[in-house]
Order: C-alpha cells, then sequence, then structure tokens
C-alpha cells in the first residue's frame, strides 16, 4: 500500500493554487527575500541558471529557513543529474522538455527509490549527511514530487499520456519553448500557442493532475480559471529589473 502523499505532493493535490517565483540568480540573499516573501513554492532555474552543484546547495539552505517549497528546474531529464540534485535537499524537481509518457515515466523513476522508481541511496544535505537517512527513506517517495515540462510540438501531441503517467504531479508548460517549437517565436500569445496550451490543460484536468501556468500577479484568479494549479507569477531577473528601471524612471519624472 503507497504511504500517504505528504509535503509538497500533497500540496499539489489541494484545492488552493499555488503562486511561486522563479529563482534564476545564485544568490542565497536572493532566496532568502523570495522565500520570506510569501510565495508558496520557488522554482530554482538550474536549467538555464549559472548554478553549480555548490550554489544550488547555498540557495536550498536558504530556501530551507523559509515556508516556501523549493522545487528545483534541472538541466535534463538525467537520472544522474536529477540524483545529484536530490541529495542537495529538495521539494520536487522540474523536468524540462518532456515530449512522451515513456519520458515522463522515467522522470518519476529517476525522483523514486525502489520500488517505486531507481533512486539511488546517498547520504548528502537531503539526510542531514546520513542523520535522518531511515526516516528520509521512508517518507521521501511520499513527499518529494515530480514535474514534468511540456515545451514543444511533442510534448503537446502526448499530453494525455503525459498527464496519465502513474506518480506525476504536475505539468507545467513552457509559453517561450513551445511557442518557438510551433514556429511563432516569442510570440506566446498566439493562437497556436494558446490552443496548444488549452489542449496541455485539458489533458491535466481529464487526469486529475495539476497544471502550471505563469503570468502577472494581478491575473492569478484568471489563470486559476483557466486550469493553472500552479502559477508562476514572479521571476526575479526580469522583476528586479523591470522595479529598477520603474524606479529610476520615477526619480526622473519628479525631476521634471
Amino acid at each position: 500500500m503507497a504511504a500517504e502523499l505528504q509535503g509538497l505532493r500533497a500540496r499539489l493535490r489541494d484545492a488552493r493554487p499555488l503562486a511561486g517565483a522563479i529563482l534564476s540568480l545564485p544568490d542565497p540573499g536572493v532566496a532568502t527575500i523570495l522565500g520570506a516573501a510569501g510565495f508558496d513554492y520557488v522554482v530554482v532555474d538550474a536549467e538555464h541558471g549559472p548554478f553549480t552543484l555548490d550554489s544550488l546547495r547555498g540557495v536550498l539552505e536558504a530556501l530551507a529557513a523559509t515556508d516556501a517549497h523549493a522545487i528545483v528546474r534541472v538541466a535534463a531529464n538525467d537520472p544522474v543529474i536529477i540524483k545529484q540534485t536530490l541529495e542537495l535537499g529538495v521539494d520536487g524537481i522540474q523536468v524540462p522538455g518532456v515530449g512522451s509518457g515513456a519520458e515522463a515515466a522515467a522522470a518519476v523513476r529517476a525522483v523514486r527509490y525502489a520500488p517505486e522508481g531507481e533512486r539511488g541511496i546517498g547520504v548528502g544535505r537531503s539526510t542531514r549527511y546520513g542523520l535522518d537517512l531511515p526516516a528520509y527513506l521512508r517518507e521521501a517517495n511520499a513527499r518529494t514530487a515530480t514535474l514534468a515540462m511540456i515545451e514543444d510540438a511533442a510534448g503537446v501531441e502526448h499530453a494525455e499520456e503525459i498527464a496519465a503517467t502513474p506518480g506525476l504531479d504536475a505539468i507545467v508548460v513552457g509559453p517561450l519553448d513551445l511557442s518557438a517549437g510551433l514556429g511563432v517565436i516569442g510570440e506566446t500569445g498566439h493562437p497556436r500557442v494558446t490552443e496548444a496550451i488549452g489542449r496541455v490543460v485539458a489533458a491535466g484536468r481529464a487526469a486529475g493532475v495539476p497544471v502550471g501556468l505563469g503570468g502577472p500577479p494581478a491575473d492569478m484568479a484568471t489563470l486559476a480559471e483557466q486550469g493553472s494549479h500552479v502559477t508562476l507569477i514572479w521571476f526575479d531577473a526580469l522583476d528586479i529589473g523591470a522595479a529598477a528601471r520603474a524606479a529610476v524612471r520615477a526619480a526622473r519624472d519628479s525631476l521634471r
């Protein structure tokens, strides 16, 4: 009998939508600011961000002192990368570029210990370097979430089988890469993209799997109505830059 879901896995099944942020800057201070801001989760972007395992550990330690769930978007659907990331202690693994049910199943296997998966057993930060190993081995499968990103035409085409993957906790849509894959690069509002996102949302609903979209904070309710349960509303690099430019404009305007 499977253990009752806990932690982030249980939270993803809860009715209340989650609001999150992306951390792409490998700085523990920024991680602390985001984690303490009240976001339900923070996605550490180790796919595009300039993270090493050491800097990734630093931001995860900072997030651990906050109430935010820590999800790492790994660089690839690679069991070795996933294993090393899990040993740093995370609440969830977000896998990019999932294009089929087989790829989604491989991601789940990499995240879970036997008998549900094939994750190797280590004594890293996740177990407090072995101190909590027995308890961690009992609870990790029930607590650690697996999120699959659909970012191309193949993923959309196989959205139904991806959503039906046993053990998959959520699907996250990557609209920019999706726009490129659909031949309208950068046009995330193009009908091809919105139609594709609608198909992913429908697949998630049919399978009872949460779907993650993104948009401005003021659109949270609208996005939830459209089917987003895991909603990104803040991006560190973009939003820090926007706030800084707005401050400069306001200062200059005040001098006119």
